[in-house]
């Protein structure tokens, strides 16, 4: 008697519940992987809200009250960020928690915000490695927390409705003018060809450009894309920032070095000697100009010059600013002046910046009413040949 055929059945019966329990576990696998993706989107009562990702500044106000309030206490600050990345969502879920991780592996604070770029700003970082080598990290956290977030909040506002204002306008503007190159002005053209008018010039230029744009939009479309890869991989806003911001750009050195003073204020109320202070900002400022510009002062310290005026010397701060400094009668006023000065030199920039925004708004609503102006001669222009034409033929 052949019993091959029960053999192969018994092991068709015996590994069939294999293969179903296999392919279960995949399928829980992916279901699990799927709800925590919705879960990332869907649930209400986090803080990032579901229709805009997290705000970085808002994210590093969060992080430094979490530290403060770990220091305070003699809290681990690790399980605090993994609860803090459960209220946030994609990337920034995914930064907070690798920061989570490397500080329950016993990474200094500090050293894992730089192993975990965009979380905390390069400023933020520096004030934070400046205040934990020199023992200040207790008294300066709260003028951390309040420069990162209180003071530029209502700067901030201001500029994310005048954005926010540009971007519809523009928006609508743009589909406007594509549409109506699309199907209006091909139509007006085709119209004039048979009834023999020329059309208004206008008219033209718009069926050339929009043939233009149309013959270009896949190519620049991809080299966008591209391109956008490109940044979010090499980080070259980050190079631009580091290493070329603050020499091409007076308002970007003004403010480092009113960070710089804010910074130094806090070492000479607490009475530490100004050269080790320099040396540490010279050792870990992420600026290499600003580096440059400290080891140079911090030289001339050491060879025995007046520290005020090595700073001068090194363009750092002015000759008046440096003699107000260097006449100051106890180190609690010169804490004070310095942060004064930090405080006008940041004023002055925002000045600056107020102005700038003054002029791009009108630039910005005579490029918008250009754009209006030339659809309505593209259309309307030619309704009023064709009128004329039609009524004296």
């Amino acid at each position: 008697m052949d019993y091959s055929c029960l053999i192969h059945a018994d092991d068709q019966y015996v590994h069939q519940p294999v293969a179903m329990k296999s392919i279960h576990q995949i399928l829980n696998h992916l279901g699990a992987y799927f709800q925590n993706i919705v879960d990332g989107f869907a649930s209400t009562w986090r803080i990032s809200p579901w229709w805009r990702f997290s705000e970085a500044r808002d994210l590093q106000g969060s992080l430094l009250r979490l530290l403060s309030v770990a220091q305070s206490q003699r809290l681990e600050l690790s399980p605090l960020v993994s609860c803090l990345a459960m209220e946030h969502r994609l990337l920034t879920r995914y930064r907070l928690n690798k920061l989570a991780k490397r500080l329950a592996a016993g990474t200094p604070f500090v050293d894992a915000l730089e192993q975990t770029p965009g979380l905390i700003d390069d400023d933020g970082v520096l004030a934070i490695r400046f205040a934990t080598q020199s023992g200040t990290l207790s008294k300066a956290l709260p003028g951390i927390i309040d420069e990162s977030s209180i003071d530029r909040q209502e700067d901030r506002f201001g500029f994310e409705r005048s954005f926010l204002y540009y971007a519809c306008v523009s928006f609508t503007i743009f589909i406007s003018f594509l549409f109506i190159g699309a199907f209006i002005a091909p139509t007006y053209t085709k119209l004039f060809q048979e009834i023999e008018i020329t059309p208004h010039p206008a008219l033209d230029w718009l069926n050339a450009t929009n043939s233009l744009f149309f013959s270009v939009f896949t190519p620049a479309f991809f080299s966008l894309v591209a391109i956008a890869f490109a940044t979010w991989w090499l980080r070259p806003f980050r190079f631009f920032r580091r290493r070329l911001a603050s020499r091409l750009f007076r308002s970007v050195s003004e403010l480092r070095c009113a960070q710089l003073l804010r910074l130094l204020s806090i070492t000479t109320d607490a009475g530490r000697p100004l050269a080790g202070s320099m040396s540490t900002l010279a050792r870990y400022h992420f600026d290499r100009a600003i580096r440059e510009k400290l080891l140079f002062a911090r030289n001339e310290i050491e060879l025995g010059a007046e520290p005020w005026s090595s700073l001068a010397a090194a363009n750092l701060l002015s000759q008046g600013e440096a003699a107000s400094l260097a006449n100051s009668s106890s180190s609690q006023t010169r804490s004070w002046l310095m942060q004064q000065l930090a405080r006008v030199k940041e004023d002055k920039v925002r000045h600056r910046i107020a102005i700038l925004l003054s002029l791009i708004h009108p630039a910005i609503i005579l490029l918008l009413g250009f754009l209006v102006l030339w659809i309505a001669l593209a259309c309307f222009g030619s309704l009023t040949q064709m009128t004329k034409f039609l009524t004296t033929y």
